[in-house]
């Protein structure tokens, strides 16, 4: 139990003691240290403490995790004091988090191993609750473990934090240890009085009959987009250049753009990029569209650098009505290669880059401040625990009441966009399997509008089923649930039909590389696939990577983990993780070759 040292906390661990629980309490410290034969002290981001703890605890069987250093009895967050309390939120909720990942990859397990994650006013459920952001960050890690840690089953359980007492102890332990037994696929779920809740997600029609005058927009509005030079910011930009009559449009990226003067030579000549071309036709299109358009260059996360920003929009324009912020950066890799500086560079620009636009524009009576999420924050994306988890904060500060600069906040969770985005930046093509139901643009900029004139605080945008999403995201968990080790391959009747195995040795490595390409090729709907192609950059994301593995276990009898695909992205690599079997007749351990983990790549959402 990672614990507090409140009266709760102590109280809780009496409590599950009481009802036959052995308990072994770890409490934040400085350092490693083993303070009893059953209380740990372990660093919230050090991973060689969380390693030491479980080397420590030994070969002893784990019944449970439970992880409650993100619940408390705290006052109000006040606006203005979120910015004081993201530093240790951050460490407890997510650095915490990774590091108990790692450290469980790392752990045997003779059968399925619960992780329950406890936070305290992390949901406005009832609606009276003080939303604290900052502890949403521990869905990303929690989202995540089952697919990245197989074998583990992690929910997270929010409380309020009127109800974390001593007295509640005994009944929260007789439903923590009930928790820790139920089948279902539950990933989050809150416990207010003595009701649990789960999340519904319901569709919603925002009817394009709404109207301008439904818009928080303004004849002659100045409108700040970040993530300006991006193909979603150009997009929502000249959605607004278009609608808000005069609007002046204040982009904002952290490269530098091209000097006006030296447009026209850009766009005739043959090697200028692609994307360059397209964002000075798109600046052109706002301008052509009645928009006045000024170009800044700034990292959105640097307080100082904002302040300049602003002060140029209100020297030029006089007053800043609306905020986009499409700012961020996509992280992908398991939490096994997942490095500080990757990390950083995901959760920097929505964490402190919310908050920093925030307090440069603070008193400013925005008549919206609109933020880009993402959908994965509804149920976690293999191999995406840093960006869902920036995502899931912005989601809680829309929801919180906590903003200075807007009263209308809202956080847009959007699928994948096609032809601009994340996926276009990995040169997606749209004839992809993986971007059948991406987003087209002009329906992303429709919806845009739709979601604007709704206030509602947060919505999803996908032409997908979400239903039916979730139910193949949790049929996926279910599977990684019960497998047990990391290295069980998916059960054969997942890919029925299938012709018995072949003798591996009889097959050269060419013709295995060549029936893997096949494989590749079917499921991700992408022909003339490289043997070194990144499965990533072809579209590919955790439910295809289960079919691949599946179909390659029923053609050649060789059983390899989702962790060898995430570690070898590539057909030659899987080819020499099959021939290596074939040659040794022995299973796949699932380990990291030497050097895995280096690289940063980029994953296309679905």
């Amino acid at each position: 139990m990672f614990r507090g040292d409140d009266a709760a906390s102590q109280a809780l661990a009496s409590a599950l003691a009481g009802q036959g629980a052995e308990v072994v309490s770890v409490t934040t410290g400085d350092v490693f240290r083993q303070v009893s034969a059953t209380h740990y002290e372990v660093a919230p981001s050090s991973q060689a403490d969380h390693d030491q703890l479980f080397g420590a605890l030994g070969e002893a069987p784990l019944a449970c995790v439970l992880h409650a250093w993100n619940v408390a009895p705290d006052a109000p967050l006040m606006a203005g004091a979120l910015d004081a309390a993201l530093p240790q939120g951050r460490r407890q909720a997510f650095d915490a988090l990774i590091c108990l990942a790692r450290a469980l990859g790392g752990v045997k397990r003779a059968q399925p191993l619960p992780v329950l994650v406890l936070s305290s006013d992390r949901e406005p459920v009832l609606g009276t609750e003080s939303v604290r952001p900052e502890r949403a960050l521990l869905l990303g890690p929690a989202l995540l473990l089952p697919l990245d840690v197989p074998g583990v089953h992690c929910r997270a359980i929010d409380l309020a934090g009127s109800e974390w007492t001593p007295e509640a102890a005994p009944r929260l332990a007789a439903s923590l240890r009930a928790e820790a037994a139920r089948p279902d696929p539950d990933g989050v779920v809150a416990y207010r009085g003595r009701h649990r809740w789960t999340p519904t997600l319901t569709p919603q029609r925002l009817g394009a009959d709404a109207g301008a005058g439904a818009l928080p927009l303004r004849e002659g509005g100045t409108y700040l987009v970040t993530g300006g030079a991006g193909g979603i910011g150009l997009t929502l930009g000249q959605w607004l250049a278009r609608t808000a009559r005069a609007a002046r449009l204040v982009l904002v990226s952290r490269s530098a753009w091209p000097d006006r003067a030296q447009w026209d030579t850009l766009l005739a000549a043959k090697d200028t990029p692609a994307p360059q071309k397209e964002r000075i036709a798109g600046i052109r299109a706002m301008e052509a569209a009645g928009a006045e358009v000024l170009l800044c260059s700034a990292d959105v996360a640097d307080e100082a650098q904002m302040q300049a920003v602003v002060a140029m929009a209100r020297a030029r324009f006089g007053a800043v009505h609306g905020v986009v912020h499409a700012a961020g950066a996509l992280g992908t890799g398991t939490v096994f290669e997942k490095t500080a500086q990757s990390i950083e560079a995901v959760l920097r620009p929505k964490l402190e880059g919310t908050l920093v636009l925030d307090r440069v524009l603070a008193g400013a009576g925005l008549d919206f401040f609109m933020m880009c999420s993402s959908i994965s924050t509804s149920f976690g994306s293999a191999g995406m625990a840093d960006y869902s988890a920036a995502n899931a904060f912005q989601d809680a500060f829309a929801k919180s009441g906590l903003a200075r600069s807007s009263e209308r906040v809202l956080a847009v969770g959007w699928d994948s966009w096609r032809d601009v985005g994340f996926s276009a930046a990995q040169g997606g093509d749209s004839s992809h399997a993986a971007l059948r139901y991406a987003i087209r643009p002009q329906e992303g900029a429709e919806a845009f509008g739709r979601v604007l004139a709704s206030g509602l605080p947060h919505v999803y945008v996908t032409r997908q089923v979400m239903p039916d999403m979730l139910r193949d995201v949790e049929a996926l968990k279910a599977w990684l649930r019960t497998s047990g080790e990391a290295t069980q391959s998916p059960p054969a009747s997942a890919e029925p039909g299938a012709a018995a195995p072949v003798d591996l040795q009889a097959l050269a490595p060419s013709e295995i590389e060549a029936r893997i390409g096949a494989i590749w090729a079917d499921l991700l709907g992408v022909d003339d696939i490289g043997l070194d192609d990144d499965f990533f950059a072809l579209g590919g994301h955790s439910l295809i990577a289960t079919r691949i593995i599946a179909r390659i276990e029923e053609q050649f009898g060789a059983r390899l983990s989702l962790r060898d695909l995430f570690e070898g992205p590539s057909i030659r690599q899987l080819a020499a993780k099959v021939v290596a079997q074939g040659a040794s007749g022995a299973r796949s351990t699932g380990q990291p070759e030497s050097g895995a983990g280096d690289e940063d790549r980029e994953e296309i959402e679905f």
